[in-house]
């Protein structure tokens, strides 16, 4: 049975419930957004691992380092333990720039719902009961690692997620001049995060930055009257 739950005004989430191996029952939900359909830098295309004797080819994918900021603002935000996994997996991978992964982590935390002003390597945990019910399943046992999945296991990818946001945090005086604007005044200003033209462009066309801003400005009175409450000329 596939089922369409929405909860957003620009994406929902399809729920496909299934009979498991096991004979369970079991759910694989696909989440749609299309508030992030202007990326950062060029999109790519890949082929997966292969599963057997198939293999999916040409999939489309944002940049690595788009990728790794948007785990990573989920990590900051919900504390999930698949998102304490794939950010281990990432930010352990060598080809990584710090620049690039600093600008959109900005971005993408200037995003979220959370304040990204006030984000530190603290806010980086899980919970047991979520741990099993949501990351162990997913993974074989032992880990990739050769490790058993359990608390201890998930302290280390914790402690390997700190030491490695040390390449995004703190946050540098422009990166929170950035987020003042947006945050206080309703305004995006993508000269203070880079001086690529092109990139400055992508920045302030991003859906969600400019839905932000406008939030802010309409919350704090910052927007002029709407023509319907202008008084009428005598």
């Amino acid at each position: 049975t596939v089922r369409r739950a929405p909860d957003e005004h620009a994406g929902g989430k399809w729920r496909l419930a299934y009979v498991s191996y096991t004979g369970q029952p079991a759910i694989l939900e696909v989440d749609l957004n299309y508030m992030y359909r202007q990326p950062l830098w060029d999109v790519h295309e890949a082929d997966s691992h292969p599963i057997g004797d198939y293999r999916a080819r040409g999939i489309p994918l944002v940049d690595l380092h788009e990728l790794a900021a948007g785990k990573l603002a989920a990590l900051l935000s919900r504390r999930q333990s698949r998102d304490l996994f794939d950010c281990s997996q990432i930010l352990g991978l060598d080809d990584l720039r710090s620049d690039k992964l600093r600008l959109a982590f900005v971005v993408y935390g200037a995003m979220n719902r959370k304040d990204w002003r006030t984000v530190s390597v603290e806010d980086i945990d899980f919970e047991e009961r979520e741990l099993t019910r949501q990351l162990r399943p997913m993974l074989r046992a032992p880990g990739p690692a050769g490790q058993a999945v359990t608390t201890d296991y998930a302290r280390g990818l914790v402690e390997d997620c700190k030491r490695a946001l040390s390449a995004v945090l703190p946050l540098a005086d422009r990166e929170r001049e950035f987020l003042d604007l947006l945050l206080d005044k309703g305004e995006v200003d993508a000269r203070l995060l880079t001086r690529d033209a092109s990139l400055q462009e992508r920045i302030g066309n991003q859906p969600l930055l400019q839905w932000k801003a406008l939030n802010v400005r309409r919350h704090r009175g910052l927007l002029p009257p709407r023509a319907s409450e202008h008084p009428s000329a005598p």
